[in-house]
């Protein structure tokens, strides 16, 4: 196990995630995230991601749905082109807004 994920405010709204978003810190990010207010776009800087895996990103698609059925969109600002990478090869391109 590396780094936990960590989540913190994010300067202009939002959060910044950083550390591995993985099973183990899957549900502490899903807590923190699940604040963010309906109906506004959400704003993740997930720059400091060292890892994600399939339950870091379950919880990044359900927060994207979540926002997108009240009519906003999740924007993930500066993910790295491995995280870029794991999102096109699973089809969910479309789901977030890549900034």
């Amino acid at each position: 196990m590396g780094d936990r994920v960590t989540v913190s405010d994010r300067a202009g709204g939002g959060f910044t995630l950083a550390g591995e978003l993985d099973a183990f810190g899957a549900s502490l990010a899903d807590g923190v995230l699940g604040g963010l207010p309906s109906g506004l776009d959400g704003h993740l800087d997930v720059s400091g991601l060292t890892f994600v895996d399939s339950a870091g990103l379950r919880v990044l698609v359900r927060l994207s749905e979540r926002l997108r059925a009240d009519g906003a969109s999740l924007h993930l600002h500066d993910a790295s082109d491995a995280l870029r990478r794991l999102i096109e090869l699973t089809g969910l391109d479309t789901a977030f807004v890549m900034d």
